[in-house]
């Protein structure tokens, strides 16, 4: 079955980011306007990267990009549905090396069936590589290996001898500039290009 680019995007609760450790400073350039044109789309993305980054581009990204040099930790969520008593007061207790919420008050007829949890955070289902041919020369990925267990990638890069390991390859080896490769796909995902993200794409282009 074909897969669709549009769709990875699209149904990425979590979308993470992540740059070549020394990628070019085109290529880094080019990573900072995915990831913001992603998250001015709406998504949920996470920008991923150990390397440096020159003082030219920390003036042109400004606060537009949260850089993270690590992937988030895991998280529980506790839900209760007390819609029919409102809960005024929370708080915790530890018992031999258990965590107990203490609500109160509680209605007579609360039952267990209120209450559901969800482990959250700390993996992605969708990775976006930039300037990158091997994913094993990727930190990040190989320092937190469960982060990525059932992620599917999308490998862009622009050198001959990309290895393909992405679930989409967009390989663009006669592009000499990795931003103009970044900013056809950027196009091709039907989403808005940002202002920021433009003036990123087209002073790589055009250095």
């Amino acid at each position: 079955m074909e897969i669709n680019t549009n769709e990875l995007i699209k149904k990425g609760k979590t979308i993470a980011v992540i740059p070549y450790d020394k990628i070019s400073e085109d290529g880094l350039a080019s990573a900072f306007a995915i990831y913001i044109a992603l998250k001015e789309s709406g998504a949920s993305v996470d920008f991923l990267y150990k390397g440096a980054v020159s003082e030219t581009l920390k003036g042109l990204i400004s606060d537009s990009v949260k850089i993270s040099s690590t992937t988030p930790e895991k998280h529980l969520v506790i839900s209760v549905d007390y819609l029919d008593k409102s809960i005024e007061e929370v708080n915790y207790s530890i018992e031999d090396n258990k965590l107990n919420l203490i609500l109160k008050p509680i209605s007579d007829n609360f039952t267990a069936d209120k209450i559901e949890h969800k482990v959250m955070g700390g993996s992605y289902d969708t990775t976006i590589t930039i300037g990158c041919w091997n994913l094993d020369k990727i930190e990040m990925v190989k320092e937190n290996p469960d982060s990525f267990t059932k992620t599917s990638i999308i490998n862009i890069d622009n050198t001959a001898n990309n290895e393909k390991f992405g679930t989409i390859n967009i390989i663009g080896n006669e592009i000499d500039n990795i931003s103009l490769l970044v900013l056809q796909t950027i196009a091709s995902w039907n989403i808005k290009i940002p202002k920021k993200s433009a003036e990123l794409l087209l002073k790589s282009i055009n250095s």
